[in-house]
């Protein structure tokens, strides 16, 4: 992902991302069978796990380089 988010920047990720988790969550409540439980634990997963990443990247890229440190621990 780091190397998507630096090629295209952030949109690329973000919004497709959040797609995936939104899809996971509709698909964790419409889950009666363990199957589509753990289909919809996979999907959420993808889209947390590249989340995550790009907003902690996005948080340091917008503070100024001696605050750097300090949005990496309040994020």
């Amino acid at each position: 992902m780091g190397k998507i988010l630096d090629k295209y920047g952030e949109h690329v990720i973000v919004y497709p991302s959040i797609g995936a988790f939104t899809i996971g969550m509709l698909l964790l409540g419409l889950a009666h069978s363990p199957a589509l439980f753990l289909l919809s634990g996979l999907v959420c997963g993808l889209g947390y796990g590249a989340l995550l990443p790009c907003f902690q990247t996005i948080a340091v890229q917008a503070a100024n380089v001696h605050r750097r440190a300090v949005a990496i621990a309040t994020f």
